[in-house]
């Protein structure tokens, strides 16, 4: 990039001011595990920091597992839909265990909102 195309680079940036700080090497390592943990880039964790009452912070593998779950239940649905296409019945025990697994992850979905919900207070 020359000179004129960095200028014009630098002036057309929405964020075009640039803050330089000083902080220790533990200082800097943890505001970037920080951003990372939140997903972030320094400079837009920094920013949210600083502009934001509070950044929160959410645990996605129970989310990650409950999405796998939910899959491995329309896998399940999707077998019996099989079986009745194919011999024209359907099992009261398929039908109870797919209903059961159904009440098992609504509950774990409350868990999991009560929880992600308290974390935003």
């Amino acid at each position: 990039m020359n000179k004129s195309q960095q200028k014009f680079y630098e002036k057309n940036r929405k964020r075009n001011k640039q803050i330089i700080i000083r902080c220790t090497e533990e200082e800097n390592e943890k505001m970037r595990k920080s951003a990372d943990k939140a997903n972030m880039n320094l400079t837009r964790y920094m920013i949210e920091s600083a502009l934001k009452d509070k950044i929160v912070i959410y645990d996605m593998k129970p989310v990650i597992q409950m999405n796998l779950e939910i899959n491995k239940i329309g896998t399940n649905i999707n077998q019996i839909a099989h079986k009745v296409n194919t011999y024209d019945l359907v099992l009261k025990s398929d039908m109870n265990f797919i209903k059961n697994q159904l009440i098992e992850l609504e509950e774990k979905y409350k868990k999991l909102v009560k929880k992600m919900s308290k974390n935003r207070e």
